[in-house]
């Protein structure tokens, strides 16, 4: 078995490599979207001056935070869902060599290097820095997990035989891994997901206090998938909206963590954007709501606000 200094090593070398491999993919892509200020966009380490060189974390936690924006449409319908789970891995990987608290084991380093030279492979990235991967990985490869003895059978004991075909659904199709049919958001990638940030909160909302997912309209309906429920509840109020139409008053029945508040952040993001002048056609699933429910415009509404569990029953906030 390898050491595991060797080990730590070659994961070390392949990060660098990785960073000059990368390093012209990224670049590129950015400036094409965010042109000559692209890096004002980039990731970066915590703390880290925006002008400071770019290690694999920045290029790697840029591809993650940006990815649907710049670099999604850079691979093929086949392997964007491949470049996007490298990404993850080779974003691991850093995270694992720079906080190592126990030493790495072979198995965890080869899946590292094998995505960190994929991901170089699927960016194109010059033919060197492939290269240097490739021979990290057999080396590993070679020392570690594959050079290791299998264990021995008994004498006379049958060998046993291990079924590896892929689980396959009714229609006889394999089954698509749930990170391909399902994309986690980037916060869950990193591993800097917070559970309270994504607790939702009408008064953090309309004190501007939110995080992220829940500050402006735009940002909550991208994030929001409308269930029939929630379509219904927006179809009554912008009927009710745009002239006499709609329930006046809606009374919300589920058990707890059922989506009330959710709902409510709904009508809140609608009218809000309404207020400031927005096209709601401009909202994602906004235009399918304003079709059922039969209505081409809307005014601007005034909007009032009482959270009753935040600063008692004499606070309230209108505009």
């Amino acid at each position: 078995m390898t050491t595991e200094k060797d080990t730590l090593r070659r994961v070390q070398d392949g990060l660098y490599h990785l960073q000059l491999g990368l390093k012209p993919f990224v670049e590129a892509r950015m400036k094409a979207v965010h042109g000559a200020n692209w890096l004002h966009y980039a990731g970066r380490a915590q703390g880290s001056a925006s002008n400071a060189p770019f290690d694999a974390y920045g290029l790697v936690k840029t591809m993650v935070y940006r990815w649907w924006e710049v670099f999604d449409d850079a691979f093929g319908r086949a392997e964007k869902h491949k470049a996007r789970n490298f990404t993850s891995v080779a974003l691991e990987a850093r995270n694992a060599v720079s906080h190592l608290a126990i030493g790495l084991q072979d198995d965890e380093a080869l899946r590292y290097l094998d995505a960190v030279h994929q991901l170089l492979k699927l960016v194109k990235a010059p033919a060197g820095e492939v290269a240097e991967l490739k021979k990290l990985y057999d080396a590993q490869r070679q020392s570690g997990v594959a050079a290791a003895p299998a264990p021995a059978m008994p004498e006379g004991a049958n060998t046993p035989v291990l079924d590896l075909a892929p689980v396959e659904a009714a229609s006889g199709k394999a089954l698509r891994p749930w990170t391909e049919v399902a994309l986690p958001h980037p916060d869950v990638i990193a591993n800097l997901f917070k559970a309270a940030e994504f607790a939702a909160d009408l008064f953090a909302v309309d004190a501007g206090h939110a995080s992220e997912g829940y500050a402006t309209p735009s940002a909550f309906f991208g994030i929001t998938f409308l269930t029939e429920g929630l379509r219904r509840v927006l179809i009554s109020a912008v009927q009710g909206l745009a002239g006499p139409g709609g329930d006046p008053v809606i009374g919300l029945q589920t058990s707890f963590g059922g989506g009330k508040t959710h709902t409510m952040l709904a009508l809140f993001h609608l009218a809000a954007h309404l207020r400031a002048g927005g096209d709601p056609r401009s909202l994602p699933g906004i235009a399918d709501v304003l079709d059922k429910a039969g209505v081409s415009t809307l005014p601007a509404p005034r909007i009032a606000v009482f959270v009753g569990s935040s600063k008692g029953t004499d606070v309230s906030r209108t505009r």
